[in-house]
């Protein structure tokens, strides 16, 4: 029979994880179970789309060895409670929680596959990359602006990827893409949602390292103190509706420009202060010595401009402002070099080096 305590560090390393993952776990029965294997210590494993989660934390074993399935969702309900060490007691309906002076039941889930995690999460190699999570997270988050987001009506969360080879992270959803450079081995492919996921679990942790590498079966090992993922990227090595970017990066520019971000996020305000209109066309006129950003609609003309220094020929472009915005957000603040490619793309790039690419509405 199950009989463990946990310490309240814990619990609350539990409460944290759990609480991501009943507000994505799809509301489908058999992914909403967390399997519990005790031993000399607790190891509480879940599935989802895209990715499982393992994470290891010692108990206090008063009981002897076994495994239990329980409700995602009531464990996200009851762990934030027990403030104190809480006592896990197997019962005939599931567990008994006491904490607190108080007590919770949470019935077993049955029916439900146990989870191999024997076959799950391989022995980790000799040599293993740690990623700092402040970068992988910040490197994440930028790259997550720059892709289609639920209310994009893409239905296929395939075409809602990201793509991370050595040295950089590229997201894409065929109108626009953002190169961050990231110190990453290995190539392989997150679902959107997988990656904001991992980038909230990773927050968890204290300690603040990742360590990464492919294993086989096209999936990725993440490992951050006591937590474990095993993450899908059984994807296309370029994910659908992704622009081929290499080819973006080496094509010489024919005109280009230098302009600072949050300059150039101001003249786009100007343009269109509201953000009911921020999915329309602007026109952008470069000549030598100024840019010019126009609109129009029913309601009038709105202008702004700039003073910069042009290289090539004076151009005429039309691009989508919201999906500018986005672009300019994935880049670090700082002047910003503009180019703009005769294949019907812009590419701007910051001095760290990453890379955003925009697909024009049309050119003249």
């Amino acid at each position: 029979m199950i009989n463990f305590s946990l310490d309240h560090n814990c619990i609350q390393k539990l409460a944290s994880v759990f609480r991501e993952l009943s507000r994505s776990t799809r509301l489908l029965e058999d992914l909403q179970v967390a399997e519990v294997q005790v031993s000399n210590k607790t190891t509480w494993t879940a599935r989802d789309f895209g990715f499982v989660m393992s994470i290891v934390v010692p108990c206090a074993n008063e009981g002897g060895e076994g495994s239990i399935m329980l409700d995602i969702a009531k464990l996200a309900s009851v762990l934030p409670l027990c403030s104190d060490q809480a006592v896990f007691t197997e019962i005939e309906q599931g567990i008994l929680v006491k904490a607190n002076g108080a007590e919770w039941r949470l019935s077993r889930r049955t029916n439900i596959s146990p989870i191999n995690k024997a076959e799950l999460f391989d022995e980790a190699p000799a040599s293993v990359e740690i990623v700092p999570v402040s970068l992988l997270a910040s490197g994440l988050g930028h790259a997550l602006k720059a892709m289609p987001s639920a209310a994009d009506r893409l239905a296929d969360e395939r075409y809602r990827s990201c793509l991370i080879e050595k040295n950089r992270l590229v997201a894409s959803n065929g109108v626009k893409a953002v190169i961050r450079s990231l110190p990453v081995g290995g190539k392989f492919a997150l679902q959107r949602r997988v990656a904001e996921m991992l980038v909230r679990l990773a927050d968890i942790e204290p300690d603040g390292n990742l360590a990464i590498w492919p294993i086989s079966q096209g999936y990725m090992l993440v490992l951050s103190g006591g937590l474990q993922f095993r993450i899908m990227t059984a994807l296309p090595q370029v994910p659908p509706g992704f622009i081929n970017v290499d080819n973006l990066v080496a094509v010489p520019s024919c005109a280009s420009f230098t302009i600072d971000r949050e300059a150039m996020i101001r003249l786009l305000r100007c343009t269109y202060p509201t953000n009911s209109e921020a999915t329309r066309s602007v026109e952008l006129k470069v000549e030598p010595g100024s840019l010019r950003l126009r609109t129009q609609d029913i309601g009038g003309e709105s202008l702004a401009s700039a003073v910069i220094s042009l290289e090539g020929e004076p151009f005429l472009i039309n691009f989508n402002a919201d999906f500018m915005n986005q672009c300019l957000g994935t880049l670090d603040a700082g002047s910003i070099g503009v180019h703009v490619i005769k294949k019907g793309f812009v590419r701007m790039s910051d001095a760290a080096g990453n890379i955003a690419i925009l697909a024009l509405m049309r050119t003249e």
